[in-house]
């Protein structure tokens, strides 16, 4: 693990030295941390530079403001992170969270970005779909992650914890919808975040200065999960998406859920691959 200083934040994240000149930066999604892209980096850092980042708040990274867990404050660590790190211009691999950050920062900064690959983003806001969404779960995984800290409570308690919560009004509880192995991956990383994560998401204020429909001035390609497994980026997000970024590339997974890459890791792999291949 290595760290980089940005304002005030300390950031932790892994380098792993490839022979290929293209950098890739991975970056999570709320609630989770850079550990869960080892399986896919072992396969990759043979042909590219390749980054995992822990957002500010997650996994190794330092604890900061509630207020600054917004696109503002991950979006800018992003881009000190390329500038300053990686020194040249990276593709961005990010999923949900991690997905919207990579689209903010591949618009506001093109000169660092050569091509970004969003896996299940949340785009489109609650607000601009008028669709359910999980802005009413956030306080209830905000309140019993809280407890569950409190109490030293264990990773396979927490997992039941989170099986037994339903993410949206209506919706099946995510032990239904989400496997063993990811609800145990989500538990093990929440159990070290920063609960305040949660508070800009309760808010609606993460995302602010988002333009989910702006073109993106670079290669870019969407993995979809099925809609009635928590997809965060659904077939009406693709129409609205393409209608302004014609050259995007957007793919359903069959039987994958949000934590795509989790859930269909070869599936992943292979259109990953793909899309750095089409960079060539």
């Amino acid at each position: 693990m290595r760290t980089f200083r940005h304002g005030e934040v300390d950031l932790a994240y892994d380098e792993f030295e490839g022979p290929g000149n293209q950098p890739l930066v991975f970056l999570s999604g709320l609630g989770s941390a850079r550990r869960q892209w080892r399986p896919f980096v072992v396969n990759l850092a043979d042909r590219h530079r390749v980054f995992t980042l822990d957002h500010r708040g997650h996994g190794d990274s330092s604890h900061a403001p509630a207020t600054s867990y917004s696109l503002a404050g991950y979006g800018g660590d992003l881009t000190a992170f390329c500038e300053e790190v990686v020194g040249q211009a990276v593709v961005l691999v990010g999923h949900s969270l991690g997905g919207v950050v990579a689209h903010h920062v591949a618009c506001s900064r093109p000169d660092l970005v050569r091509g970004v690959f969003l896996v299940d983003p949340p785009l489109f806001s609650e607000a601009d779909t008028g669709r359910p969404g999980p802005s009413a779960f956030f306080p209830e995984i905000r309140r019993v992650l809280r407890t569950a800290q409190g109490r030293g409570t264990t990773v396979e308690q927490y997992a039941a914890t989170l099986r037994s919560l339903s993410p949206a009004p209506g919706h099946a509880a995510m032990g239904d919808v989400l496997s063993d192995n990811v609800l145990r991956g989500m538990a093990q990383e929440q159990l070290r975040l920063d609960p305040e994560v949660f508070t800009a998401p309760i808010l609606r204020t993460a995302f602010a200065g988002l333009d989910p429909a702006k073109r993106v001035p670079c290669a870019v390609a969407v993995l979809r999960a099925e809609p009635e497994k928590l997809a965060a980026f659904t077939a009406e997000d693709e129409r609205r998406f393409r209608a302004t970024n014609p050259h995007a590339t957007v793919d359903v997974v069959p039987g994958a859920g949000h934590v795509l890459h989790a859930d269909a890791p070869q599936e992943f792999s292979a259109h990953l691959d793909r899309f750095l291949l089409g960079l060539v």
